[in-house]
């Protein structure tokens, strides 16, 4: 063992109280199995060997284990803070509304100041360290010479925004400009408090979110339609699933919610079906789309509703923006249902990975 790793490994012991002081005070904010995983991982680390500490193995485990914890803690925190933040900006009038921004834009854009998710950041980047001293793993690019921007520059990434701060930020700055009105102010205001409002009787889905998607489905309004199950199609060539991106060139365009990073995709000539139910019979809806796009490339998507095709193979937008389109009212079924088929064409190839639609909004008008 080198003299920087049995350096490293020292430290691990001397430092293990202060390990299991750290996970108490976590604790109460993380999900269980994240908890749990810590502190068996605690647990491993205070009864290892010097050369199981020595180990890329274990260092790999502790540093996954406070990784968790460090982005399940800062996820509560930063819905936490976009939460206040929003519920500013929900009692702004006319006549504080630009007190109300500056307060919110100050919430959005302190650093984290959390002693306890600081300290967990920072037990990552020791494993991080350890984890190159013992072989040469490289977990960014300008620290350890990763490579590239998202090729397993896990340091590199780790601190993105988990909430919509930035995008919140870039519409809410600009309108403290001396020249923006009262009334741009409350605009942009209503736009980001009603963004993902679907209004009456209408249907919003973030497609990438299980949770409150999962909540749909089982009242039976939104299904993705697969053709196999899990058992018969474990790689997911018939099936669609859920995907997740940062765009590795986010500093070049502009901040986008974090909804439209997250998606379901089918690949290859699968097509991705959304079955909507128990929409209004003989009433015209607005439907918008937003595709995922990282870059000005992929293959071309296609949009078909009900047998009706709404949107021929074309490029999806970048920067990434919804596309609306006014459904017809006889478009929905007797039963109030409306079928959803996004397609790529036949055979293009390539990496399979096109149909990737991130949010959809059916307003009834």
């Amino acid at each position: 063992v080198s003299s920087s790793v049995s350096s490293s490994v020292s430290s691990s012991v001397s430092s293990s109280t202060s390990f299991s002081v750290d996970h108490m005070q976590l604790s109460s904010r993380l999900p269980l199995s994240v908890s749990l995983a810590l502190q068996l991982a605690e647990q491993l680390e205070q009864h290892a060997s010097y050369k199981l500490l020595a180990s890329w193995r274990l260092q790999a485990l502790l540093m996954r284990a406070w990784m968790d914890a460090y982005v399940a803690g800062r996820l509560a925190y930063e819905t936490a803070q976009q939460s206040e933040a929003l519920r500013l900006l929900s009692v702004a009038t006319p006549h504080n509304c630009t007190a109300a921004i500056e307060q919110a834009v100050a919430l959005l854009a302190a650093p984290l100041a959390d002693p306890v998710l600081l300290s967990a950041r920072h037990r990552v980047s020791v494993y991080a360290d350890r984890l190159f001293q013992s072989v040469r793993m490289q977990l960014s690019v300008h620290q350890y010479g990763s490579a590239k921007l998202g090729r397993g520059d896990t340091l590199d990434m780790l601190d993105n925004p988990l909430n919509d701060r930035a995008f919140l930020l870039s519409e809410l700055e600009p309108t403290l400009q001396a020249n923006r009105t009262t009334a741009q102010r409350m605009s942009t205001i209503a736009s980001l408090l009603d963004r993902t409002d679907p209004g009456p009787h209408g249907v919003y889905v973030d497609l990438g979110n299980r949770e409150p998607y999962a909540h749909r489905a089982a009242s039976g309004v939104v299904r993705l339609l697969g053709e196999s199950s899990a058992a018969e199609d474990p790689y997911f060539h018939r099936n669609p699933f859920s995907g997740f991106e940062q765009p590795f060139n986010a500093s070049l365009v502009a901040p986008v919610p974090q909804a439209w990073i997250r998606y379901a995709e089918t690949i290859y000539d699968q097509p991705l079906r959304v079955l909507f139910s128990r929409l209004s019979v003989q009433r015209a809806y607005l439907l918008e789309v937003v595709y995922y796009q990282q870059d000005a490339g992929g293959n071309p998507v296609r949009l078909v509703a009900n047998d009706l095709l709404i949107h021929d193979y074309q490029p999806k937008p970048y920067p990434m923006q919804p596309l609306r389109f006014l459904l017809p009212s006889n478009l929905t079924t007797e039963q109030g249902s409306l079928l959803l088929e996004f397609s790529q064409p036949p055979g293009e190839g390539g990496n399979g990975r096109s149909v990737q639609v991130a949010e959809i909004v059916l307003r009834r008008v």
